[in-house]
């Protein structure tokens, strides 16, 4: 069955400088120094001067510390947000959605995510969809989040293609279309989002809004599995063990579920504890070996993610 999931994008619409401060260098020259005062100083003088752009830019300098200070971040976010600035307004949505950095307050998030949707930004429109969805900050309208997670995913936004996918295939705030829900799937997929993936699976494997294909469906399993999706890991162990779209491989099939039921899902791990019992030792220690290999190369290209995310 398929998962049903939405998330919350956390400091999406932040733009910052690229200044050394915000690099992780602790041991800046004097030259540095005196470099990041200058720019600084010239930065307040454009932002004080009405700039939204520069506002926006100098409140991001004052949350990444240069130096740190969080009541000028945001007093500096939210000129710029007064004056119409849409990734001011983003952002203040989701200070005031976190709660860690101003008091939690949903419906201040509602408020400032809808002037910014409005203006057509895009993780505001896929944040204001969520809660439309989940009914936190205004009244449950599933019809609203569809509407906002269609402007959000037709800007290419993954999690909006994907929320959209889901509400097709629900049928909630939209007529229920499976064909349409795996097509916003695979739109999301390609970006490399992970449920996505996981779900394109399943409509191919079950032959649902897609032509049945196993070997497909253990291509994008594949995907979201090496992304540490534990429900296609679960998913890829059973297609490696029953040769289903795959050749079979006992030990491959149960390396992959031992690696998916280390996330604690009783299920996965009452199917681990039932092919090791049947396998054997011999096996079972060749798929444990297996499976060590598995979780170190999720872990370098999870590393190499965030690597280049960062940059």
């Amino acid at each position: 069955m398929m998962k049903r999931a939405v998330a919350l994008l956390i400091f999406a619409g932040i733009s910052g400088l690229a200044l050394a401060a915000s690099t992780g260098e602790t041991n800046l020259s004097a030259n540095k120094v005196k470099d990041v005062a200058n720019g600084l100083a010239k930065l307040l003088t454009i932002a004080e001067s009405g700039n939204t752009s520069a506002q926006v830019d100098l409140g991001s300098l004052y949350f990444t510390g240069v130096p740190r200070d969080i009541s000028e971040a945001v007093k500096w976010w939210r000129k710029a947000a007064l004056q119409g600035d849409a990734n001011a307004q983003q952002i203040l949505g989701e200070l005031y959605a976190s709660g860690d950095v101003l008091p939690k307050d949903n419906v201040e998030a509602a408020k400032w995510w809808r002037m910014a949707a409005e203006q057509g930004n895009a993780p505001a429109q896929l944040n204001l969809g969520i809660m439309y969805e989940s009914g936190v900050g205004v009244l449950t309208d599933d019809t609203e989040a569809v509407k906002w997670f269609r402007k959000a995913a037709e800007k290419g936004i993954a999690k909006a293609q994907f929320n959209l996918g889901v509400m097709y295939g629900a049928g909630d705030g939209v007529s229920k279309d499976i064909v349409e829900a795996m097509r916003w799937y695979r739109l999301s997929a390609d970006q490399d989002f992970a449920a996505a993936q996981y779900n394109l699976g399943n409509g191919y494997s079950n032959g649902n809004g897609v032509p049945k294909d196993s070997a497909e469906a253990v291509k994008w399993y594949v995907k979201a599995a090496e992304q540490g999706y534990e429900a296609a890991q679960s998913n890829l162990g059973y297609m490696y063990s029953t040769g289903n779209g795959v050749p079979k491989d006992e030990i491959e099939g149960l390396a992959w579920t031992i690696v998916a039921a280390a996330k604690g899902d009783m299920d996965t791990v009452n199917n681990r504890d039932r092919a090791e019992y049947y396998l054997g030792r011999a096996k079972t220690l060749a798929a444990q070996q297996r499976s060590k290999e598995i979780q170190n190369e999720i872990e370098a290209k999870e590393a190499a993610r965030t690597f280049h995310s960062s940059r």
